[in-house]
């Protein structure tokens, strides 16, 4: 299960949609992200390329960053991500488990060491349900002696997939 974000911030000159609106433009390195992830299936990647899965139910609070990373911001902890361009990719592959992977992506604009400026930001992120095919149906119905039809409707039961009938007969008479 996964999700993809591309967002590329294309700024308009200051004051062009909102009298006093300062927009920050990329210039000397200066504009990065901030990207908060919470999600009910944790990992950490590192610096070395290893992935840590935290498995399903250990969940993440975090700054979205390597777990070795030397600051807060996105694109100093991925390849994928510049000064006005942003991507990630989210993914889980354990597909049957339910999973909810939400974030908060900010455009900051570093002021002086350990000093931002948050701009705008947005909420972003998936979810997903998983809901196990219906195998299996249990009838019980008698039968002493002789012969019997039996209907039993099967209601519920998910198309396309394959099923197995059996008898469980334990009279006496046919052990």
């Amino acid at each position: 299960m996964w999700s993809d974000l591309l967002l590329t911030y294309s700024p308009v000159k200051s004051g062009d949609i909102l009298p006093n609106q300062v927009n920050p433009t990329p210039q000397n390195n200066n504009l990065h992200w901030i990207q908060w992830v919470v999600s009910n299936h944790g990992s950490k990647l590192y610096k070395n390329g290893q992935l840590e899965d935290l498995g399903h139910g250990n969940g993440d609070n975090k700054i979205d960053v390597l777990a070795d990373a030397d600051s807060p911001f996105y694109d100093e902890s991925s390849p994928l991500a510049t000064e006005d361009n942003f991507y990630d990719s989210p993914f889980r592959s354990d597909i049957t488990e339910n999973h909810n992977w939400d974030a908060e992506l900010y455009l900051v604009e570093e002021t002086a060491p350990k000093t931002v400026t948050i701009y705008n930001g947005i909420k972003w992120g998936w979810k997903n349900t998983y809901t196990p095919p219906k195998t299996t149906k249990k009838f019980s119905d008698s039968l002493a002696s002789g012969f019997e039809v039996d209907r039993f409707n099967l209601p519920n039961l998910t198309p396309g997939s394959k099923y197995i009938a059996w008898t469980n007969n334990d009279l006496p008479s046919n052990r």
